[in-house]
């Protein structure tokens, strides 16, 4: 049931006015005889609450102070949580920038569209620049895959404009199957980087 509803029903009725009597009619912060609501301490057991551990008589003042207390904390919980997300992503960019530069120069050899090889160059790249011995496994590897595949379908697109026939671009590491799928294909192309892009937008609205 909804909980507007449940609030309208008999039973909640009944529930409500069992608590007024047991505050005898009384805010229970400040003493204040009118304007009273029944508050519910948790929501775990609505429409089953316990009148005398779940709920609580308060004056619409006090209510709302405590709605209000409530809302600051979870919006600095959000904060704190938004907050260390963000540094995360930035770390997972600079981390895919480093990497997408370092496989090209060695032709692809890192092999940088491989889950366990992403996962171990993360880690070591982490001590590596950061001195962190313990990283956790909080690194989106599909994020990190669609970056590397999107930066090979942006070299392709650019050396095909620019006359490079297929084999040199090979030489840059980028696998036949992916050269053949885009060089003659640029509407392919932008499908999918369009496509990873409205995939990732959270990850790049972050950095």
């Amino acid at each position: 049931m909804i909980y507007s509803d449940y609030l309208k029903t008999p039973e909640w009725q009944a529930k409500r006015n069992e608590r007024l009597k047991i505050d005898n009619f009384r805010c229970q912060k400040c003493g204040r005889p009118m304007d009273l609501q029944v508050h519910h301490l948790n929501y775990d057991n609505v429409e089953h609450e316990n009148v005398h551990t779940d709920l609580i008589t308060l004056c619409k003042y006090c209510h709302a102070k405590i709605e209000a207390q409530k809302k600051n904390y979870q919006s600095s919980i959000y904060r704190s949580y938004a907050e260390k997300y963000k540094a995360a992503r930035r770390l997972e960019l600079r981390f895919c920038e480093d990497y997408h530069d370092m496989d090209i120069s060695q032709g692809g050899q890192l092999n940088m569209l491989n889950k366990d090889v992403i996962r171990y160059q993360w880690h070591k790249w982490l001590k590596e620049k950061y001195l962190i011995l313990e990283p956790d496994d909080g690194l989106r590897v599909t994020t990190v895959i669609n970056y590397f595949r999107d930066m090979r379908i942006k070299i392709i697109l650019s050396m095909s404009e620019a006359g490079a026939p297929p084999d040199a671009i090979l030489a840059k590491g980028i696998s036949n199957n992916m050269v053949r799928k885009y060089y003659n294909n640029r509407e392919l192309a932008e499908a999918v980087l369009e496509y990873n892009r409205k995939e990732t937008e959270s990850y790049a609205e972050t950095q």
